[in-house]
């Protein structure tokens, strides 16, 4: 063959194999895992993994195993470890679903401990829960129904357990912590300032008695553990002070005279005497009168200038409207239980906070429980048939913000879809905004306050008084 005919064969050659490998290249990826991945996420929304265990295992291993062929190129090997994956995970999916009835008091203790982050407060607990409703799923899964419903009841108590547990930890968990570091201090706290430490563990305990009676009571209880953190911190004040007396860093003298010194320039504020030549009473008791009376003046001018705005306009009508808002904030108020919403007033503006609405962790979807509370709400809003009104959605700080921001904008328009389906109101008069975590309202640091901070408030703008509200007060 010539050198010519050599060079083509060789052209010939390279484009061919150009062509083999375009058309390899060309052929469609291996769809086979997309009825699997769905599967796999409808067992997971049914918390498979720990309702149906077994058949869950089964279904993950097979699912990996077919992933690793898939990645080899074995799709025949592939599709078979799908079809077992498959298999099992409509196996896992049926088993979630009666366990998901079956063990449904359980399920939900489980997820008010779960709320009360009872897995990072209290990880032991929770895992000892975990592990019990774990042995009651395998054995339903196993047909043993008898013996799971007793691992069942003794899951739910653990639960239960975990959650009061949980709920204290995240109140008072703050206070025994500044404790502990009192009690362990070089300046022998015990010693220096006993009457103060013994008072932080008695508002301690106060709280959790409290937490004993009633864990979803929880407004006194933050208040003695609030009050319990600063009497801790007090009290190593304190003993530190006196440790420096006793190394002779400070002489009685001169620590009076330090804690003199703030007394005597408040007291020079007020234009009242600061003489302590026989102690600080003198002074003080100076001091707290003065500012007593300050008060009360600045409560009577203030009186005197509302007065005098009433007479500077039509005093008969501001006044009959004056008395028919606070008519409607009362009847707004009575339609609402105190755990459904609380009712504020901000400039012209009623705010419905509804404390009582919540959705599914992670949702959006409006459940058949909130809807007498939405109702609550439409009758509401009928009060004030004038106002605009915007619906917010809140989160707490858990989790990724802009997840956060989206979860929150999904709820308000949850709920603004919900009461257009369910009144006459028009499209424009109703707006849904969500802040995500940027707006609460309480701290996150407490299981409490990021409940409080997780809410959708509802913003009636530019409330008048008007009299078109009687059937609601009828109703009522």
């Amino acid at each position: 063959m010539t050198i010519v005919g050599r060079q083509i064969t060789s052209i010939i050659s390279v484009a061919v194999c150009s062509l083999f490998l375009s058309a390899a290249n060309a052929q469609p990826q291996y769809t086979g895992f997309k009825d699997t991945d769905a599967l796999m996420q409808q067992a997971a929304d049914l918390q498979a993994e720990i309702l149906a265990p077994k058949n869950y295992a089964a279904a993950d291993k097979a699912y990996k195993t077919a992933r690793k062929n898939s990645a080899s190129g074995r799709l025949d090997k592939a599709t078979k470890y799908l079809v077992k994956a498959n298999a099992s995970l409509r196996e896992a999916i049926e088993a979630a679903k009666i366990a998901t009835v079956v063990f449904r008091q359980s399920l939900d203790v489980r997820e008010r401990a779960k709320t009360a982050d009872a897995s990072k407060y209290e990880p032991a607990l929770w895992s000892a829960a975990e592990s019990e409703l774990l042995k009651a799923t395998r054995k339903l899964e196993s047909g043993n129904s008898k013996n799971s419903s007793i691992d069942a009841v003794r899951a739910a108590k653990s639960y239960g357990v975990a959650e009061l547990a949980a709920i204290k930890t995240g109140i008072v968990g703050n206070a025994r912590i500044l404790i502990a570091e009192a009690e362990a201090a070089s300046s022998k706290v015990s010693r220096n300032a006993p009457i103060t430490l013994a008072q932080s563990k008695s508002l301690v305990a106060q709280a959790e008695v409290k937490l004993d009676a009633n864990r979803y009571e929880t407004e006194e209880p933050i208040s003695l553990a609030v009050e319990a953190e600063y009497q801790a911190k007090h009290a190593m004040y304190l003993a530190n002070q006196a440790a420096m007396l006793g190394a002779k860093h400070m002489t009685v003298e001169e620590l009076i005279l330090k804690w003199e010194k703030p007394l005597r320039e408040l007291a020079g504020a007020l234009e009242v005497t600061t003489d302590m030549t026989a102690g600080y009473s003198v002074a003080s008791e100076a001091a707290l009168a003065r500012a007593t009376s300050l008060v009360a003046q600045n409560t009577e001018k203030n009186v005197r200038i509302n007065a005098l705005e009433i007479e500077l306009g039509d005093t008969e009508l501001i006044a009959q409207d004056a008395q028919l808002m606070q008519q409607q904030l009362a009847d707004v108020e009575r339609l609402f239980r105190r755990d459904q919403a609380i009712i504020l007033r901000e400039g012209d503006d009623l705010i419905l906070r509804l404390t009582g609405l919540s959705f599914p962790t992670g949702q959006a979807v409006i459940e058949t429980r909130n809807f007498a509370l939405l109702a609550a709400v439409q009758d509401a809003i009928r009060v004030y048939p004038d106002a605009y009104i915007v619906v917010m959605g809140h989160t707490d700080s858990q989790g990724d913000d802009d997840t956060n921001l989206i979860l929150s904008q999904q709820r308000a328009n949850s709920v603004r879809a919900y009461l257009l389906s369910n009144t006459v109101l028009p499209a424009t008069r109703v707006s849904a905004e969500g802040y995500g975590e940027s707006r609460p309202i309480a701290s996150n640091m407490y299981v409490v306050g990021r409940e409080q901070n997780r809410r959708i408030d509802i913003i009636l703008k530019g409330v008048r008084a008007t009299n078109q509200h009687s059937d609601v007060r009828a109703r009522n």
